[in-house]
């Protein structure tokens, strides 16, 4: 086996990337970079053509079937020890539309989310393992996340694990919600702009998982928002805010 410094999270989001986004990606087996291609520019189709024909280098990186990620979420349903919420999760995957339903109850129930969240990172990343262990390669492990305290110092307190859902549903500045310009304002201070970076790629990559659009890094590196349909997400500073565009006619439903 020969140790590459492989991006994990970046080989799993390729290998559920749906089959009809117009991208391939291909592992650099000599480095372990993840590059990607579009099958609607000519130059990339081109280049693309180029490194399949040398294979010593580069080699595409499989999408996960439909049938694979359906038993992922059927991994989940076992997992979960609550027998009533597993049953509804069960019978969720029954027939046609099983992946919509499963997920509309994952974003119902408090705490699913995550808990769905975390297994499903988990299981892609064994799949993932286990195709670089088909190539003869094994991922250098991941540096640790946070470095350790120094002595004498206490370590600092652990962020709440903060999402979406959250910020729609508790963060209207100074505990109001209004209708400005056709666009509702949610927002959180952070502890250090360090978080609100690390809170505003989360809530990006919710957003895609919301409105069925694939995930990629590269949407929120190098920049401060996020455009996504009806949701405009921005961090500056400390401060994560999110805009929701509201029709007025859905707003006086509300009132």
């Amino acid at each position: 086996m020969r140790r590459v410094n492989v991006d994990m999270q970046a080989l799993s989001d390729a290998m559920t990337m749906p089959e009809d986004v117009p991208f391939q990606s291909f592992l650099d087996l000599r480095d372990g970079r993840i590059v990607e291609f579009s099958s609607e520019n000519e130059d990339d189709l081109e280049d693309r053509t180029r490194r399949r024909f040398r294979p010593r280098s580069y080699v595409e990186i499989p999408r996960l079937a439909s049938h694979e990620q359906y038993e992922i979420m059927a991994g989940f349903v076992a997992a979960v020890d609550d027998d009533e919420l597993s049953e509804r999760l069960g019978d969720a995957l029954q027939g046609r539309g099983a992946f919509s339903r499963f997920r509309r109850i994952v974003d119902s129930e408090h705490g699913l989310r995550e808990r769905w969240f975390a297994f499903q990172g988990d299981e892609l990343i064994g799949h993932a393992r286990r195709w670089l262990a088909s190539l003869g390669i094994e991922p250098l492990a991941d540096p640790p996340a946070t470095a350790a305290p120094a002595p004498g110092h206490e370590p600092a307190a652990t962020p709440p694990a903060i999402g979406l859902l959250d910020l729609v549903l508790l963060g209207a500045p100074d505990g109001k919600t209004e209708l400005l310009e056709g666009q509702v304002l949610r927002q959180i201070r952070t502890l250090n702009p360090s978080e609100a970076r690390r809170l505003f790629k989360q809530v990006a990559r919710e957003l895609c998982w919301h409105f069925d659009r694939p995930w990629r890094k590269r949407y929120v590196e190098g920049t401060t928002t996020f455009d996504i349909e009806r949701a405009h997400l921005r961090v500056e500073g400390e401060v994560v805010e999110l805009w929701i565009d509201v029709p007025r006619a859905t707003w006086k439903a509300f009132g």
